[in-house]
């Protein structure tokens, strides 16, 4: 069974409200989605989840590092 089948049964017994759940999904089809989606979810170890998540965390960091030091740049090129 793929990641994406098994989330599909986990939506449909998550005892949230409507729009925690909206935000869940969302969530999961921006980040999570795209990098462990279509993965065998039996031939996955807690180490490999581990890996893959923290790799999508740094890449979100160091996004928004850059973003925000560009930002501050021209912040501070603007006053100058």
């Amino acid at each position: 069974m793929l990641v994406d089948e098994w989330i599909e049964t986990v939506w449909s017994v998550l005892n949230v409200r409507a729009k925690t759940l909206k935000d869940y999904k969302h969530l999961y089809k921006s980040h999570l989605k795209p990098v462990i989606g279509l993965l065998e979810i039996d031939s996955l170890s807690s180490k490999d989840l581990q890996v893959k998540l923290f790799n999508i965390v740094v890449s979100k960091f160091l996004w928004f590092k850059d973003s925000f030091l560009k930002a501050v740049v021209s912040g501070v090129l603007q006053v100058c």
